[in-house]
């Protein structure tokens, strides 16, 4: 199996040095290294897709995998992400240093989760999942060395 490398274009070109900075993030994650991360994910039992998403724009920086499905998902999770932010600091629990960590929806037959990553809160990580077939603990757990990996 072999990964391929998908970037929203066209602010996020595949050939950046890592040393580059990329424009629209402070602190951006490399490309490159973010598939690296995402892509040994994709080996857990029950994984549908997984992507690296910027939060305010839905648009997938990152996936193994590529497709409208894929797209589709991570502007709607964008928007659950977004929601729940702001109702966070409506509400008084966000603090500067305490941010967003996890989202799980559960509906139908699926699990969504959408992890920030620490070091750029502006991203997260979202795993869709077949429920009968994986194991959510383990994914949340692979899914939370994975966001530190990419700090």
């Amino acid at each position: 199996r072999q990964a391929t490398l998908f970037v929203a274009p066209p602010t996020q070109p595949a050939d950046l040095d890592a040393h580059e900075p990329t424009e629209g993030l402070s602190n951006p994650v490399h490309p490159r290294r973010a598939l690296a991360v995402l892509d040994e994910l994709t080996v857990l039992d029950g994984l549908i897709f997984v992507a690296l998403v910027e939060g305010q724009t839905g648009l997938v920086r990152a996936s193994p995998a590529r497709g409208p499905d894929i797209d589709r998902a991570a502007l709607a999770a964008s928007e659950i992400w977004k929601t729940h932010r702001r109702t966070l600091r409506q509400l008084g629990h966000s603090r500067p240093g305490d941010p967003l960590e996890e989202i799980l929806v559960t509906a139908g037959s699926r699990y969504h989760i959408l992890r920030t990553l620490r070091a750029h809160p502006d991203l997260f990580i979202l795993a869709v999942l077949d429920k009968l077939r994986s194991n959510l603990a383990m994914t949340r757990y692979r899914i939370m060395e994975a966001q530190q990996v990419l700090m």
